[in-house]
């Protein structure tokens, strides 16, 4: 192999494993020359693993599990938390009257019709789908579970009305990625998605004011970052 192409070679490689780290490790990219005073660190007693933003009321869902380690044989519980972006402190308070027996929400998406009571949908234990109906007091209650002998390894979904939704489904590991499958849920029974399964942006803006837009961004850790409008640019 003469030395031309083993450099070749080696760039190529190079490349591939540039593509690979940037995919799985930067999740956001910081534009406009943002710096730390953009930004608002809200520190949060969990480990967020999700975001929901109400667009026309300025609210974020939290999908908020025990930052503690789990005892053996124990998995991490959660419960919603939300946080209203548009005072000038912002705090997380329960949204959930309750919560379904050693709940872990892995993900949540808002449904907001424009007519009806807003829902929560909140993928469980990488199985399940909760489904939770806001009350006349603001608190969201539990209407209905979803279970389907095809949900496995739920990471992510999108409601498309009261009871309907897409989800995505990832194995675990490396190349977990690249062999993601996506589903529709029509109320009754799921099916593969004929369609590309609609993508959430990871960073989540309250749309609600437009001279004072601020972005929430999830940061490492058990942080939260409010940030000004153009601070923060999502990288998918």
């Amino acid at each position: 192999m003469s030395s031309l192409l083993q450099r070749r070679l080696v760039l190529a490689t190079a490349a591939v494993v540039a593509v690979l780290l940037a995919v799985y490790f930067l999740p956001f990219r910081h534009a406009g020359g943002s710096s730390a005073s953009e930004c608002r660190t809200l520190p949060v007693a969990a480990r967020i693993a999700g975001v929901a933003m109400d667009q026309e009321r300025g609210v974020a869902y939290l999908a908020y599990l025990d930052a503690t380690k789990p005892s053996s044989g124990k998995a991490q519980r959660g419960t919603i938390m939300l946080m209203d972006l548009n005072v000038a402190e912002p705090r997380v308070r329960a949204a959930l009257v309750t919560e379904p027996p050693d709940f872990q929400p892995l993900a949540v998406s808002l449904y907001a019709p424009k007519q009806g009571p807003r829902r929560l949908f909140v993928i469980d234990h990488e199985s399940v789908v909760q489904i939770f109906e806001q009350s006349p007091s603001g608190a969201f209650e539990r209407v209905k579970s979803v279970q389907d002998s095809q949900f496995a390894n739920l990471v992510e979904l999108v409601p498309t009305g009261a009871e309907s939704f897409y989800l995505l489904s990832r194995p675990h590991g490396w190349f977990g990625k690249w062999q993601a499958a996506s589903m529709f849920y029509d109320g009754t029974k799921s099916a593969p998605a004929t369609q590309t399964f609609p993508q959430k942006s990871g960073a989540y803006a309250n749309e609600k004011a437009r001279k004072s837009l601020e972005v929430l961004e999830r940061d490492a850790g058990t942080d939260l970052q409010v940030c000004r409008a153009g601070a923060v640019t999502p990288s998918s």
